[in-house]
């Protein structure tokens, strides 16, 4: 792949999630407080192991290498979304 299918695949398209829940991940964590921040880490280990997949995969040409990241990323930002939006909710409350 040339560098710009990666862009194209990383903010155009399957790979979208996935960069939104990268940023997701450095921004929840330190927006939240409390037991809101450990629970925003959660993914951290599970998406570990998704791009070690995705990494092997990619290595060994399987023509499905993307398919964990497309598959699990969009759970683990939507599971973000919730951690944060609850945290911040539950922040402003006196």
């Amino acid at each position: 792949m040339q560098f710009s299918d990666w862009i194209s695949f990383l903010f155009f398209g399957w790979g979208l999630p996935f960069s939104l829940y990268v940023l997701f991940q450095v921004v929840a964590p330190l927006l939240a407080e409390g037991k809101y921040r450990a629970l925003a880490m959660v993914p951290v280990p599970i998406m570990c192991i998704v791009v070690v997949v995705t990494f092997f995969s990619y290595q060994a040409n399987s023509n499905l290498w993307p398919i964990w990241l497309i598959l699990v990323s969009p759970f683990m930002l939507l599971y973000l979304m919730l951690v944060l939006g609850f945290g911040l909710r539950n922040s402003k409350r006196p």
